[in-house]
């Protein structure tokens, strides 16, 4: 649908067109075009969804299910996550770097460095990072040391950058842009 509206005044002229959610003004020699945004879909709401996990070595093994809990907001393709792992049912810790899994398989890689390890014996806090693959929806995690002179990405894995335990815990969140939705 299309409404013209001409407004004349002195030597001033302003025409208003709105067409597809354009809108023209010009006046005298100037001209603006200011395009709206048009219609808006539903504001995205908060979904919760089942974490994957493990190391790329001998599995952790829990009593119960594992205790992961995550969720996230979509936006179109544009995706923010956030992920919890508490250790209270964790038997063995296994072997090798830790994984999680995101909502949606990422376009292209990404490294995502919301994270923190909470070390609950020493109250002291370690970074947590993330990285997935272009087209996957592993997230593997790394920490980081120092050595010598420079800060460097570690495998997190048990023993790197503390020895964990069940009192333990680690969450970490990101924002990327997913694969588009089918």
């Amino acid at each position: 649908m299309s409404n013209t509206v001409s407004v004349t005044q002195a030597d001033n002229s302003v025409v208003v067109v709105e067409s597809d959610n354009t809108v023209s003004v010009t006046q005298s020699d100037n001209a603006v075009t200011v395009t709206s945004p048009g219609p808006q879909g539903p504001a995205p709401t908060t979904e919760t969804y089942t974490v994957g996990g493990g190391t790329d070595g001998t599995q952790p093994t829990f009593t119960g299910d594992p205790m992961f809990y995550g969720q996230y907001v979509r936006a179109g393709d544009l995706v923010h996550f956030e992920v919890q792992v508490d250790f209270d049912n964790i038997t063995s810790f296994g072997t090798g770097q830790y994984f999680i899994s995101i909502p949606f398989p990422c376009a292209e890689a990404i490294m995502v460095r919301g994270g923190c390890l909470h070390d609950t014996n020493t109250g002291r806090q370690y970074h947590i990072s993330g990285h997935a693959n272009k087209g996957t929806s592993t997230l593997t995690l790394f920490t980081t040391d120092v050595q010598g002179q420079r800060l460097n990405d570690f495998p997190f894995e048990q023993g790197e950058p503390i020895t964990l335990t069940t009192a333990d815990n680690f969450h970490i969140q990101g924002t990327y842009i997913a694969e588009p939705a089918s």
